[in-house]
C-alpha cells in the first residue's frame, strides 16, 4: 500500500492543474465528464480507504445480489439515450477530450466484463457516442424533474427523437470540486493543531493534502484510476463486492487538521472551528445471521407484558378514584350545598379529553412518556421539554397531595386518644416509606394495583349504599338546615357570590376530584390494542357513578359543620351509615391504601418520563442507575422523594394550597393533551390513528382546560405565583440541561473575550477544556432512516438533527432488499449533505436487509446506539418508511422528525 506521503505527492499534482481543464483523475470530476476508469478495481490504493476494509469482528453473511442485466438490454439503453445530448456543446467536450486520461466508448461501459460495470439500469451511464457530445451527464427525467416535463433537446439532425432533460446533479456538476477543494481552507483545529492519522473518505484526498507539499515524478491519474472506490460507480461496485464493511471500532473523535494557522495563538485561527466534525464516509453494516432478521409478521413484535382493559384502568384507577378524598372538602368550601351539581358538571366535562387521548394513544402507542413523547414526536425538542417541566410537576404534585390526605385521615383517628400523631410528620413517614417500597421493586406490579382498586371500588359502593340506607332512616331534616346555611352564605351581600358564580368555582376546584386520567398514557406501550378506551371508558363511569353520590350523601347526613371543619368527610360519613366505628376504620383503612397507590402512581409517571429524558439525553444518564437486584432506579426515586418534600413544606403542608396547585398542574397537562392533538393534525396528518377525533371536540377540550385555569386563579390568585415558581423553577434546570452544549458555546465565548486580562494562560486553559468537555458531549451519534435520495428530506433531517440534537455524528441508514432498489443519487446526495453540515459528520450506512422491527433493533444494537435517538420520516403517505405489515408501536419507540 502506498505510504501517505505518495498519496500527497500525487493529490498534490492534481491540484496543481489549470483550474480552466479540470483534473481527470478526481474522482468527482472523472464522473462529471463521464469517464470511467480504464484501470477498473485493480489498484491497491483502495486500501487507503479506513471504512472499506473488511472488519475482522463482523459477521460473514453471504451476498446474493441479483443478476446484471443482459447485454441486449444494455445495448437498447445504448440506441435509447444517445441522442440525449445536444451539440451546443461542442467546445467543451473537446476541451475535456484533451486530458490524458482515455474517456471511454460506449462499448467500453456497456461491457459486462469489466470491472466498473454499472449495476442496474437504474445506474446506467453512457458516455457520449461522439466528441460532440455535452460533459454534463444527462438521465431519464425523476422526482421533480419527471414531474415538471423537462426539456426537449434543440437537434434539427433528430426530429423524431425528443429527449427531456434535466438539471446535473451534485456530482454531475463543477461544484463538486469547487465545493470539496474549500474543505482544506476551513478543516482547522485550534486545540490540536495536527492531521488525523487516516483520511475519513477518499474523497477528502485532496483536501487532506497540505499545501506547500512538493510535486511528485509519479502519474497522478493512473493512481486516482486505479481507485476502485474513486471511479463512477466505486461505491456500488464495491458493494456488490462485499468490500464494504462498516468498521465500528474506529472512532473518528480526533480532529482533522490540514492547515496551520498563521496566527500564533491557535485557539484564534477560525471562530469556532473546533467544531468541524470531519467528513462522512459510505459503509456496509452486515447483521448477524438470525431469526431476528426474518421478515415473519408474527415474529415482528417482540413479546412483552400485555394488559388487559380491568389491569389498565387499575393502574391509573387508583389516582383518579382516590381524588375523592381531597377533592370533597375543597369543593364545598367554594360551592356549598351546590357541590353535588358543580362535581356532576365536572365529572362530564372530562369526556372531551377520552377521544382526546385515545388518538394520541392509537398514533404514538410506543410512547410513554404522555406530552413530551408527543410532542417530540410533532413540534421541537425545546417545546417537549417544557411539556415534560409540567408533566413532571403534576406527578410531584400527586405525590404531595395523597401523601397529605392520607395523613389527615391517619391524625384525625387520632385527635381524640392520648397519642396523637402530627399530620406533617405522618405525611413525610408516608412519603419516605413509599419511597423505599419502591426501591424493593414493587411499584409496577398491576396484580397488586388491580387488588388495591377493586378493595376501594368496593369500598364506596359499601359507603354509598350504608348512606342510601341511612338518609331513609333519617329523613331529609338535616339536608334541609344543611341547605339553608349553606344559601345564606352564598347570597349574604358580602361574601355572597350568587348561585351560577357558586357552581362555576365549584366546577372549577372539581377537576381535582378527576386526577389520575393524566397518567394513563404512560403504559400505553403495556396495553392490547383496542383496551386502553375500554380503560378509560370504566374510570370515566366509576367517576361518575361515585363522586357526586357521595357528595349528596355527605350533605344529607354530616352537619355542615363537621363538613367544613375536618378533611376526612368521608370517615365521618361512614361512622353516621355504619353506626358505629366499623365502616369508618373500613373508610380510613381503604383511604390509606388507595391514597398510597396514588402515591406510588406518582412515582411511576415521575421515574418513567426521567427514564425517557436520560434516553434522549436530555438530563444526565446518571439518574437511570440501577439498584443491582431490583432493578429500581434510585437517584430517580430519590429526586422525587425529594421534590415532594420540597412542595409540601413550601405549601406548609396545607391540604388546600396543595389541592390547588394539583388541580392547575392536573388542567395544564390536560389542555397539553388537547395541544399536541392540534399540532400531530396539522404536522403528521397521515400518521395512521384510529380513532379519530373531530377537531371541535379538541378544541373544546383545550377551551374547558384553559376556562377550569383561570377559575382556579381567579379563586386564589396566590396560587398563580406558587405554581409558576414550581414551574419556572423545573422548567430552568431541565431547558439548562437540555441545552448544556448551547450554554458551554456560551461560556468559551465568555472565556475568549478574557484572553487578553490579568488572569494569564488560566483562559486557555479553561477554554480548552470547555471544548474538550463539548466535544465528549456531542460524540455520541443518532440514525437516521433514510429511504430516499431527496434532498431536501435529508437536509430537513439534518438541519433538525443539528438544532436539536446535542451531537457530532450522524448515521443515514438505508435498508434495501436488493441493489437495484437503491436510489439512484443517494451517494451524491449524501456528499451534498455532509458538505453543508460541517459540524456534523454524515455517514452513510446500508444494510441488506428490510425494514423490520427486527432489522431495526438489530441496527440499534450493533452501532450501539439507542433506539430513542433512532429517527424516521412519517411512517405513511409520501415518503413513507413503515409498511402495512408493521405498526409503529412494533419498532419500539422511533422518533419522528419530518412530515
Amino acid at each position: 500500500m502506498p505510504s501517505p506521503r505518495q498519496a500527497q505527492a500525487f493529490s498534490s499534482s492534481t491540484s496543481s492543474e489549470s483550474s480552466s481543464v479540470p483534473p481527470l483523475d478526481d474522482p468527482l470530476t472523472a464522473r462529471a465528464a463521464g469517464q470511467d476508469s480504464p484501470f477498473g478495481d485493480q489498484s491497491p490504493r483502495a486500501s487507503l480507504h479506513p471504512v472499506l476494509q473488511v472488519s475482522q469482528d463482523s459477521v460473514p453473511v453471504t451476498q446474493e445480489f441479483p443478476s446484471l442485466p443482459s447485454t441486449k438490454t444494455r445495448t437498447s439503453l445504448k440506441h435509447k439515450y444517445s441522442d440525449l445530448f445536444t451539440a451546443a456543446a461542442t467546445e467543451t467536450a473537446s476541451s475535456d477530450n484533451a486530458g490524458p486520461a482515455r474517456r471511454p466508448t460506449n462499448d467500453d461501459a456497456l461491457d459486462l466484463g469489466s470491472p466498473g460495470v454499472l449495476l442496474n439500469r437504474k445506474r446506467s451511464v453512457l458516455a457520449p457516442a461522439s466528441p460532440d457530445a455535452s460533459p454534463i451527464r444527462q438521465r431519464t427525467g425523476k422526482g421533480k424533474a419527471a414531474l415538471l416535463g423537462g426539456f426537449q433537446a434543440a437537434d434539427d439532425s433528430k426530429p423524431d427523437n425528443p429527449s427531456y432533460l434535466r438539471p446535473p446533479s451534485f456530482a454531475e456538476s463543477q461544484f463538486a470540486t469547487i465545493i470539496r477543494r474549500q474543505r482544506k481552507r476551513r478543516i482547522v483545529s485550534p486545540t490540536n493543531n495536527q492531521q488525523y492519522a487516516a483520511v475519513s473518505s477518499i474523497l477528502d484526498l485532496e483536501a487532506s493534502t497540505p499545501t506547500d507539499t512538493p510535486p511528485s515524478n509519479q502519474l497522478p491519474y493512473a493512481a486516482r484510476a486505479d481507485d476502485a472506490n474513486a471511479t463512477e460507480l466505486g461505491w456500488t461496485n464495491a458493494l456488490r463486492r462485499g468490500e464494504l464493511k462498516a468498521t465500528l471500532d474506529c472512532h473518528h473523535d480526533v480532529p482533522t487538521t490540514t492547515l496551520v494557522s498563521d496566527r500564533q495563538d491557535p485557539l484564534m485561527a477560525t471562530h469556532r472551528a473546533w467544531e468541524f466534525a470531519g467528513w462522512g464516509s459510505i459503509s456496509l453494516l452486515e447483521l448477524p445471521a438470525s431469526p431476528l432478521n426474518s421478515d415473519n409478521p408474527r415474529t415482528a413484535q417482540p413479546p412483552r407484558l400485555q394488559f388487559g382493559q380491568w389491569k389498565a384502568s387499575a393502574l391509573a384507577g387508583n389516582a383518579v378514584t382516590g381524588s375523592v378524598f381531597y377533592a370533597l372538602p375543597a369543593v364545598v368550601a367554594v360551592s356549598s350545598v351546590l357541590s353535588p351539581i358543580s362535581i356532576l358538571i365536572a365529572c362530564l366535562l372530562l369526556y372531551p379529553f377520552r377521544p382526546i387521548i385515545c388518538e394520541l394513544a392509537s398514533a404514538l402507542s410506543a410512547s410513554n412518556a404522555g406530552n413530551y413523547s408527543y410532542l417530540v414526536n410533532i413540534s421541537t425538542k425545546l417545546v417537549a421539554v417544557l411539556a415534560a417541566a409540567i408533566t413532571l410537576l403534576d406527578a410531584v404534585a400527586t405525590g404531595a397531595v395523597s401523601a397529605g390526605t392520607a395523613s389527615a385521615y391517619i391524625a384525625g383517628e387520632t385527635l381524640t386518644s392520648h397519642a396523637h400523631i402530627d399530620g406533617r410528620l405522618i405525611s413525610v413517614l408516608l412519603l419516605v416509606g413509599l419511597a423505599a417500597l419502591c426501591l424493593t421493586g414493587l411499584r409496577d406490579s398491576s396484580s397488586v394495583a388491580l387488588g388495591m382498586f377493586l378493595l376501594h371500588v368496593l369500598t364506596m359502593v359499601i359507603l354509598i349504599i350504608a348512606g342510601v340506607v341511612a338518609w331513609i332512616r333519617s329523613g331529609n331534616s338535616l339536608l334541609h338546615d344543611n341547605w339553608s346555611i349553606g344559601m345564606a352564605s352564598l347570597r349574604a351581600p358580602s361574601t355572597g357570590k350568587g348561585i351560577v358564580r357558586a357552581i362555576f368555582d365549584g366546577v372549577c376546584v372539581a377537576f381535582v376530584g378527576l386526577t389520575g386520567f393524566e397518567c394513563s398514557p404512560s403504559y400505553i406501550n403495556q396495553v392490547k390494542l383496542g383496551e386502553f378506551p375500554k380503560a378509560l371508558r370504566n374510570l370515566h363511569i366509576i367517576v361518575v357513578l361515585t363522586e357526586a353520590p357521595l357528595m349528596l350523601l355527605v350533605l344529607a347526613l354530616v352537619p355542615m359543620d363537621a363538613i367544613l371543619g375536618g378533611s376526612n368527610v368521608l370517615a365521618l360519613l361512614g361512622q353516621v351509615a355504619g353506626r358505629g366505628a366499623w365502616l369508618k376504620l373500613f373508610v380510613v383503612v381503604d383511604a390509606c391504601l388507595v391514597l398510597c397507590g396514588g402515591i406510588i402512581t406518582g412515582i411511576v409517571a415521575f421515574c418513567g418520563l426521567v427514564d425517557t429524558l436520560c434516553d434522549d439525553r436530555v438530563v444526565p444518564r446518571a439518574l437511570q442507575r440501577r439498584l443491582p437486584k431490583t432493578g429500581a432506579t434510585y437517584p430517580s426515586i430519590a429526586l422525587f422523594l425529594a421534590l415532594t418534600l420540597i412542595m409540601s413544606a413550601t405549601c406548609s403542608f396545607s391540604l388546600t394550597t396543595l389541592s390547588s396547585v394539583f388541580s392547575v398542574s392536573f388542567l395544564c397537562v390536560m389542555t397539553l393533551f388537547g395541544i399536541s392533538l392540534v399540532l400531530l393534525k396539522y404536522a403528521r396528518p397521515s400518521l395512521p390513528r384510529s380513532p379519530t377525533t373531530n377537531l371541535g371536540m379538541v378544541l373544546l377540550g383545550i377551551g374547558i382546560g384553559i376556562t377550569a385555569m383561570a377559575g382556579n386563579f381567579a379563586l386564589s390568585p396566590v396560587i398563580i405565583f406558587q405554581t409558576l415558581v414550581y414551574f419556572v423553577a423545573m422548567a430552568a434546570v431541565l431547558v439548562a440541561l437540555a441545552r448544556r452544549v448551547d450554554l458551554a458555546r456560551i461560556f468559551v465565548w465568555l472565556v475568549e473575550q478574557q484572553r487578553s486580562s490579568w488572569l494569564g494562560r488560566l483562559p486557555v486553559k479553561l477554554e480548552k477544556q470547555l471544548i474538550g468537555w463539548i466535544r465528549n458531549e456531542r460524540k455520541h451519534p443518532v440514525i437516521y432512516f433514510a429511504k430516499t435520495d431527496d434532498i431536501s428530506v435529508l437536509a430537513n433531517a439534518l438541519y433538525y438533527i443539528q438544532q436539536n440534537e446535542p451531537t457530532s455524528q450522524c448515521k443515514l441508514v438505508h435498508c434495501y432488499k436488493s441493489i437495484d432498489t437503491i436510489p439512484e443519487q443517494l451517494d451524491e446526495t449524501f456528499q451534498l449533505v455532509d458538505e453543508i453540515f460541517p459540524t456534523v459528520t454524515v455517514d452513510l450506512v446500508f444494510v441488506e436487509a428490510p425494514f423490520t422491527p427486527q432489522v431495526v433493533h438489530a441496527i440499534t444494537h450493533r452501532l450501539g446506539i439507542p433506539i430513542s435517538r433512532s429517527f424516521i420520516s412519517c411512517p405513511s403517505g409520501r415518503g413513507a418508511l413503515v409498511g402495512s405489515q408493521h405498526a409503529l408501536s412494533d419498532y419500539g419507540g422511533l422518533r419522528i422528525i419530518l412530515p
